[in-house]
């Protein structure tokens, strides 16, 4: 998270952009396939990074899909779909027939590429249906499970567009199951591009950070306060079962639960009468975050 894959891909799609309009005729869309949560996402941060040189982006996905044909398609730059939907209109109709499954897409993103890690599912099958002329997996965690993982996401990437391509799986596999790992690291060192949170690029500035205490409200405060002292009374009955608590690995999910409910209350108002906090208890709040 926050490590850049959709700005980078943002700025992809728009840099080609100037290419295909040189050749109009061989332009075809992105498609970005990616779970339904982050569909409003994707449209509304391509609306927001691509202002210079518009991207028309469109959601295809439920409804609207229904009504959309291959020439409305065409249209735009980017198509915006979820895994569903794609499975969905793979078992419902023959790839033969399905225009999507016929268009040779510019390039496929898919985001949270772990979905298709498995190429057992219909979902993998679904996705690598797929014609396109470049594929490209944005993920934070490639490895849920084992590194077979990876096999799924690289037949993806690697898939053969026409006979005289290599298909690099069925190699990459028989290495892994040989324990041959070094021929696998070299093949994912050339397929990857990854991104830490230790990763400086030399044109930014130093980062620079700076803390400010905003008091609350009289009445937030006090509502603040209320809900602070019932949590530490039932938590936490005197001093020392206080410290037992901080010094216990297994209080932690209790302690971010309280947490949590301190901050959503910040912005809440409830019932008055109770004291501000002290530093005291200001202390034990703060031992509360660093042991969170």
């Amino acid at each position: 998270m926050g490590l850049g894959k959709t700005i980078q891909a943002i700025a992809l799609i728009g840099t080609s952009k100037e290419r295909m309009i040189a050749n109009p005729h061989r332009a075809t869309p992105t498609m970005i396939i990616c779970p339904p949560r982050l569909i409003t996402n994707w449209k509304s941060e391509i609306s927001k990074h691509a202002q210079a040189g518009p991207l028309h982006a469109k959601i295809y996905h439920r409804p609207t899909h229904y009504t959309l044909s291959e020439a409305d398609i065409l249209k735009y730059d980017i198509i915006i779909t979820s895994y569903n939907t794609i499975t969905q209109e793979f078992k419902q109709t023959h790839t033969s027939t399905s225009f999507i499954f016929q268009i040779n897409w510019h390039r496929i993103i898919l985001d949270e590429a772990h979905y298709i890690c498995s190429q057992y599912t219909t979902t993998h099958c679904a996705i690598n249906s797929l014609l396109s002329s470049c594929q490209i997996c944005l993920m934070g965690t490639p490895i849920h499970n084992t590194i077979y993982d990876l096999l799924g996401i690289i037949s993806f990437i690697t898939q053969p567009q026409s006979p005289n391509q290599y298909n690099w799986s069925p190699f990459l596999l028989s290495s892994l199951s040989k324990g041959c790992n070094d021929n696998f690291h070299l093949a994912l060192r050339h397929l990857s591009l990854r991104h830490t949170k230790t990763t400086h690029l030399e044109s930014l500035p130093t980062i620079s950070h700076h803390y400010e205490l905003l008091p609350l409200n009289p009445t937030m405060q006090q509502a603040y306060s209320t809900l602070y002292e019932e949590l530490l009374s039932s938590k936490a009955k005197d001093q020392e079962n206080f410290s037992e608590i901080l010094a216990s690995f297994k209080y932690v999910v209790t302690i971010t639960s309280c947490l949590t409910q301190l901050r959503r209350r910040t912005g809440k108002t409830t019932r008055a009468g109770a004291l501000r906090i002290t530093p005291q208890q200001s202390h034990k709040l703060l031992c509360m975050w660093k042991h969170a």
